[in-house]
């Protein structure tokens, strides 16, 4: 669904128009799954993903029963799965990995690392149904925000007034980018300062407290292979790469879709990884 935000926001596309049919090879269809021609306006979203698409049922309980079969949405469900549940599994285990060094570890700082791990799970297990899309946005957004809101929370721990600050303007961007589509060139303009506002207090810690305390306390290897992960499967799934170049070929394997989702669970694990070492900091 970041790969539709993005569409939205930087495209401008109008979803009620049909794109045309690219030129390539047709994949095999089975009888349960529809090809991109027979497609309703309003799901056709990436017209390099030629066929494998679950026919319109109308009906929640046909779409879990289509999880029974193959079709394009099927590696993106399950890598949703997969991260739902290593993130659960983090949450069981968190009091023996991340809070077990430490004794004096106070409700604020598992409230801290729980809410991360809480809003990473909220994102990886949203479904991809066109009725959840706003709920969808809503996880990525939530993903975000947990995953920031753990580092200003420490890199600012002596000083709630500059926390509450930089978490405020967070909530605020988030906002604007979950208004409606009639704002799209507000929401273009939050998507830009979000990614921003994630530099913000690093370097606002680096100024107050010198580097020492800054290396530590956002623990500047964690944050560079997470943002590899996270902007490289972004980038992966805007670009909508391999599919814009074979198009038919990564019909249901392997797509940008599917890069994306494993991409952003190494991420968000790679962040869990780190969280530890704020609690030292």
């Amino acid at each position: 669904m970041l790969q539709k935000a993005l569409h939205y926001s930087f495209a401008g596309t109008d979803k009620t128009k049909l794109a045309p049919r690219p030129a390539g090879p047709r994949s095999r269809q089975s009888p349960k799954t529809i090809g991109w021609d027979d497609l309703p306006a309003w799901l056709r979203d990436n017209e390099y993903i030629r066929t494998g698409y679950r026919k319109p049922t109308g009906s929640h309980a046909k779409c879990v029963e289509s999880l029974c079969h193959v079709h394009n949405e099927t590696g993106n469900i399950f890598t949703h799965m997969l991260g739902a549940l290593l993130f659960v599994y983090f949450i069981y285990s968190a009091p023996q990995t991340v809070f077990s060094e430490f004794d004096t570890i106070g409700k604020g700082e598992r409230i801290a690392v729980y809410g991360y791990l809480l809003t990473a799970t909220t994102c990886f297990a949203s479904t991809p149904v066109r009725i959840y899309n706003k709920c969808d946005m809503l996880g990525i957004l939530s993903n975000f925000v947990g995953s920031i809101s753990v580092k200003i929370f420490y890199m600012f721990y002596c000083e709630p007034q500059i926390r509450t600050m930089h978490l405020t303007l967070l909530v605020c961007l988030c906002v604007m980018c979950f208004s409606a589509k009639e704002f799209r060139a507000w929401r273009s303009v939050a998507f830009i300062l979000l990614g921003f506002e994630k530099l913000v207090p690093v370097f606002h810690t680096w100024w107050m407290f010198g580097a020492e305390y800054m290396w530590n306390a956002v623990n500047i290897p964690c944050m560079f292979w997470m943002a590899f992960f996270y902007i490289g499967g972004t980038a992966i799934y805007a670009s909508r790469v391999p599919e814009r170049w074979f198009p038919g070929k990564f019909d249901f394997w392997f797509g940008s879709h599917q890069i994306f989702h494993v991409m952003s669970v190494i991420a968000a694990t790679i962040h869990y990884a780190g969280s530890g070492s704020c609690l030292s900091a």
